[in-house]
C-alpha cells in the first residue's frame, strides 16, 4: 500500500515538474476582420515586375511598375459579411521594353500613346474610378465580385484584350479584386506556429489555369511602426495547367516558382496594415511551336494610407 501510495505520489510530483518546465501553455489568438457600416479605408497597392524572354536567341527584358489608390467602403454588414465598394481613386502604370514605352496616369487626363497605350489604354482609363463591390467575411474569404457597367463596356469593346486573356478581362479583373481583398484567416484560433491552407484557381486564358496552393504561418504579435501586429508569412505552390477549350494552343512548363511573403494584421482594428508578397517563376512557353523562355521577378505591396 505504502509502495503503491508513494509511486503515486512520485508520478504527480514527476507530473508537476514537467508542467512547471514547460511553463505556461502559449495564448491563442482569433484573428479576423472587423466591419462596420460607413467605415472608409485607404490603400495603396505597388508593383514592379521585371521579365526575361528567351525568343529565338533574343534576350528581351521588360519591366513594369503599377501603382493603384483605392478606397474602400462598408456599405452594409450581415451575419459576419460585409458588403464593400471598393472604388480605384487613381493607377499609374510605366512599362519599359524594346518594343517601346508606355506611361500613364488617369489623374492627369492624357490619352495613352503608343501601341501598348492602344491596347491597354481603354481599359485603364475605365478602371480610373470604377466601382466594384464585393462580399468579404471576416476572414477574409471575397466573393460576389461585381464589376461596373463602364469597365466591362470598356472590355467587351476591345477585340485585342479579348484575344490577349489573362489580367484585362472580365474575370481577370474579378480575380485581381479577390487576391487583393486581404490576407486569408483561420477559422480558428492560433498560436504562434500554427499555419493554414488555402487553394485558389484562376484562369488565365490562353495561356491557361494558375493554382495557387499557399500555407499561411502565424508569428504571433510584433512592434511595428509603434503599433502591436499580428505578422503571418505565406508561402505559395505554383502550377499551370493548360486549358482545354483555348482558342490559343500555349504549352507552359513551369521550371521553378518561389512566391512568398508576410503580412501585419491589425487585430484590434480589424484590418490588413501592410502586406508585401515576392513572385519569382522560370517557365518554358511552348506557343505554337515557338519555344520562350521566362523569367520574372514580381513584388506587390498593399499598404493602408494613414
Amino acid at each position: 500500500m505504502f509502495t503503491t501510495i508513494g509511486a503515486v505520489r512520485g508520478g504527480l510530483i514527476s507530473a508537476a515538474v514537467l508542467v512547471l518546465l514547460a511553463g505556461p501553455a502559449q495564448a491563442q489568438t482569433t484573428l479576423k476582420y472587423k466591419f462596420k457600416e460607413g467605415d472608409k479605408l485607404n490603400y495603396t497597392t505597388e508593383m514592379t515586375q521585371k521579365q526575361m524572354m528567351n525568343i529565338m536567341g533574343n534576350e528581351i527584358e521588360t519591366s513594369t511598375t503599377q501603382n493603384m489608390d483605392m478606397t474602400w467602403i462598408v456599405k452594409a454588414v450581415k451575419d459576419g459579411k460585409a458588403e464593400v465598394s471598393q472604388t480605384i481613386d487613381r493607377i499609374r502604370m510605366k512599362i519599359d521594353s524594346p518594343f517601346g514605352g508606355f506611361d500613364f496616369d488617369s489623374k492627369d487626363g492624357k490619352e495613352p500613346e503608343g501601341p501598348i497605350g492602344m491596347i491597354v489604354g481603354p481599359v485603364l482609363n475605365a478602371m480610373a474610378g470604377a466601382e466594384f463591390t464585393v462580399t468579404m467575411t471576416e476572414q477574409g474569404d471575397i466573393s460576389d465580385t461585381k464589376l461596373s457597367e463602364k469597365l466591362i463596356e470598356a472590355i467587351k469593346s476591345n477585340p485585342i484584350l479579348q484575344q490577349m486573356g489573362g489580367a484585362f478581362t472580365e474575370e481577370g479583373l474579378k480575380n485581381m479584386m479577390t487576391q487583393s481583398g486581404g490576407s486569408i484567416l483561420p477559422k480558428t484560433a492560433v498560436k504562434k506556429g500554427d499555419t493554414w491552407d488555402q487553394k485558389i484557381e484562376l484562369k488565365q486564358p490562353p495561356l491557361g489555369v494558375m493554382k495557387l496552393n499557399s500555407t499561411y504561418t502565424y508569428g504571433g504579435p510584433e512592434e511595428k511602426d509603434g503599433a502591436t501586429l499580428e505578422k503571418i508569412d505565406v508561402k505559395t505552390e505554383i502550377t499551370i495547367e493548360p486549358i482545354e477549350d483555348a482558342a490559343a494552343q500555349f504549352e507552359i512548363k513551369v521550371k521553378s516558382a518561389d512566391m512568398k511573403g508576410t503580412m501585419y494584421f491589425d487585430n484590434k482594428a480589424g484590418r490588413l496594415v501592410v502586406s508585401t508578397i515576392n513572385q519569382k517563376m522560370n517557365m518554358e512557353i511552348n506557343a505554337m511551336g515557338n519555344i520562350i523562355e521566362s523569367v520574372v521577378d514580381q513584388t506587390v505591396t498593399v499598404k493602408l494610407a494613414k
